[in-house]
């Protein structure tokens, strides 16, 4: 299936993330949920994630809406992709989005919009 947009082709090298879909079965499983059911009409569907990795450039920039993701690990191997992205297309970079989940390592990091 083609991109539809100039200069498909393939990503940086170092461009791969993981899906984790695998992690989302797993834990469903484990808290005694058919990760393959369909929830019921105003059920509210705990077991299922839906994530979603938006990009577009604006202008020169690579604007990136992170997705929420449970382990740090995953959120810093997408940002490695992207960062990787950025720099082989020249492009500054702008992330929007989720902030990676929390992790004893990470002591904070946090960005304050300014005031407009």
């Amino acid at each position: 299936m083609q991109a539809g947009f100039a200069g498909d082709g393939a990503l940086p090298a170092g461009a791969v993330a993981r899906a984790g879909a695998g992690d989302d079965r797993e834990a469903a499983a484990a808290a005694g949920t058919d990760p393959a059911r369909t929830p019921g009409r105003f059920e509210s569907a705990h077991w299922v994630t839906r994530t979603a990795v938006c990009v577009e450039v604006r202008n020169g920039v690579l604007y990136v809406f992170m997705p929420p993701l449970a382990a740090l690990a995953d959120y810093l191997e997408l940002l490695a992709a992207v960062e990787a992205t950025a720099a082989e297309l020249d492009l500054k970079l702008v992330l929007e989005g989720y902030p990676p989940p929390r992790d004893p390592r990470l002591l904070m990091l946090q960005v304050t919009p300014t005031r407009g």
